[in-house]
């Protein structure tokens, strides 16, 4: 189960993270603002994974939770970032 889980999340973040970063390059064109969801994704990834493994000494937790966790973070971190940073460029404007 475990290289299974391991093979599924490297192959759908593998094809998520590129193709939203793509999408994120396209609608802003400032390479500051490209860097914004990056630096997130990296720092909301320490910091979930940590507190997850901080459970994980005292708590069981399924194998599939580490994928599902990895792809939210990607789609919420993107998400937002896009967001915000559409709505800063505006203003700036």
């Amino acid at each position: 189960i475990q290289s299974s889980v391991e093979r599924d999340m490297a192959l759908g973040d593998g094809i998520s993270l590129p193709i939203s970063l793509v999408i994120f390059c396209f609608t802003l064109v400032s390479i500051r603002v490209i860097l914004f969801p990056i630096v997130v994704v990296v720092l909301a990834g320490l910091v979930s994974f940590g507190v997850m493994f901080l459970f994980s000494l005292a708590l069981p937790i399924m194998s599939a939770t580490m994928s599902l966790m990895m792809s939210i973070l990607i789609a919420f971190s993107i998400d937002y970032s896009l967001f915000l940073m559409q709505r800063f460029l505006e203003e700036v404007k």
